[in-house]
């Protein structure tokens, strides 16, 4: 396959991918895997199909990705040596969301590919994630008003909610941190461009992250706006953070205690999470427990039999997570790659969006498994691609 093609199909695979997210998990599939229930998601395969024409394609991957080779190493490692422990049944479903990430590790190098020999879509693609945080918004403020109570989705593994914005990904966490990076890249275009348009967006995209009613998801937009004020100056980013922070004590407060934000239960579940974790990190602190033998760790070593909970493979810290799965050595080398990536960002507006977003997600994962989450994964790659230095890369 020439460069050519392999650039086109990069194309045609990017936009499918921006086509199908703002369904999130409506379209996923349940699989029987060597006896194991998994979620199949369409955004995963397409994404997967980017792996082999970066491999067969003859357009290389970015001199930034040196420490990618070790760390897919160190997951092969831990996987094999995770054998000793669990059943190779196990470790193989394991391994399927190893793959996962490798993928969007394709992902993101394909992305830099692509507008490295096209320019034009630096702007194009960072518009197009607007446009699908504003689509998950909408999507979410019509569950929001026509089906606020969610509780009868946990008979089917997901948390029960009621009169809370959750969107097509089931979680107002994770609904809330996509609608926070929209919200920072359209504050990001009103900057640039000065279109009331993008004003709008930020407004329908605040009041959705409001009605979320998910801390963390406040943290993390006021984080990255902060990151933005730092990089701009700008008066009307404090003005926009002030508004948003003012406007968290009236929000409606209807039955539910999900829309309590004085709600203690979710932080004593976090911190039982913490510690189940951390008692996990202690049986291999160098090299973890192999990507991703969550499940298979919490039902041998806590005996927490969870394996059709959605919640099973994660952990609610992801950097807790990664030390888990990879051990100090693939924390070490997880920095090493982003340390690569930030020397080798663009001094301009998308690179400060992404820094922003970036940062608003660290803080975000601490409380809400979502470094590593696939759509998280799919837009940060999408992101990070448009503001990288081609000239570095």
């Amino acid at each position: 396959m020439d460069k050519s093609k392999a650039i086109k199909l990069i194309e045609k695979l990017v936009f499918l991918y921006l086509l199908l997210f703002p369904f999130g998990q409506i379209l996923a599939l349940r699989v029987v895997f060597l006896g194991s229930s998994i979620r199949v998601h369409p955004v995963d395969v397409v994404v997967f199909f980017t792996l082999p024409i970066l491999v067969f394609g003859k357009i290389g991957w970015p001199k930034f990705y040196k420490a990618s080779a070790s760390l897919v190493l160190l997951a092969v490692f831990g996987l094999v040596l995770s054998l000793v422990e669990f059943d190779p049944k196990q470790v193989a479903v394991g391994a399927l969301y190893g793959l996962r990430v490798v993928s969007y590790g394709a992902f993101f190098a394909a992305i830099y590919k692509l507008v490295s020999a096209k320019n034009k879509y630096r702007e194009i693609l960072f518009n197009a994630l607007i446009v699908v945080s504003l689509e998950v918004g909408v999507l979410g403020l019509l569950q929001y008003i026509f089906l606020p109570d969610l509780r009868f989705l946990y008979a089917f593994g997901w948390d029960d909610h009621l009169f809370r914005l959750v969107g097509t990904f089931l979680d107002p966490g994770f609904t809330g941190i996509i609608l926070a990076f929209g919200g920072i890249l359209a504050l990001v275009s009103y900057i640039k461009k000065g279109k009331r348009i993008y004003l709008l967006n930020l407004m329908i995209l605040s009041i959705a992250i409001l009605l979320s009613y998910s801390r963390a998801s406040f943290v993390a937009f006021v984080v990255g706006l902060a990151i933005l004020f730092i990089k701009t100056r700008r008066n009307l980013i404090l003005l926009i953070a002030s508004i948003f922070l003012l406007a968290i004590p009236f929000l409606p407060r209807p039955e539910g205690y999900g829309v309590r934000l004085e709600r203690t239960h979710s932080i004593v579940s976090r911190m039982v999470n913490y510690n189940q974790t951390l008692r996990i990190i202690q049986k291999s602190p160098l090299f973890g427990m192999g990507f991703n033998n969550m499940c298979a760790a919490r039902e041998k070593f806590l005996d927490d039999n969870m394996q059709e909970s959605h919640a099973c493979s994660g952990a609610d810290s992801s950097i807790l997570l990664i030390l888990a799965t990879s051990g100090v050595v693939g924390l070490m080398l997880v920095l090493y790659m982003l340390r690569n990536i930030m020397i080798n960002l663009l001094p301009n507006i998308y690179s400060y969006a992404f820094l922003a977003c970036f940062i608003a997600l660290v803080v975000h994962s601490q409380f809400v498994n979502s470094l590593i989450y696939p759509w998280v994964l799919g837009y940060m790659s999408i992101l990070g691609g448009i503001s990288l230095d081609k000239a570095k890369g």
